[in-house]
């Protein structure tokens, strides 16, 4: 499932070099997309703006987990755009 995959491919990720973790945050947010987990898509959000350096991906992680109410990650967003 979309869920399942963007789920291995986050946690891949997480234990990736450096310089490989972008790439595979981006399939694991292309996958979450099709996904009902929207906070699971927004801790991939998060995670790929982190290993990125994109903003963009942060604010947009950061507005999703808001409507997700997921306080603890919108803090990690904000923590990292401030």
């Amino acid at each position: 499932t979309p869920t399942a995959l963007g789920m291995a491919l986050g946690c891949e990720a997480a234990l990736a070099p450096a310089e490989a973790a972008p790439a595979l945050h981006a399939r694991a947010v292309a996958h979450l997309e099709e996904s009902p987990a929207q906070d699971e898509l927004a801790r991939a959000r998060i995670a790929l703006g982190l290993a990125a350096a994109d903003r963009d991906q942060l604010h947009r992680g950061l507005r999703l987990a808001r409507l997700c109410g997921a306080d603890a990650l919108a803090e990690q967003a904000r923590a990292a755009l401030a």
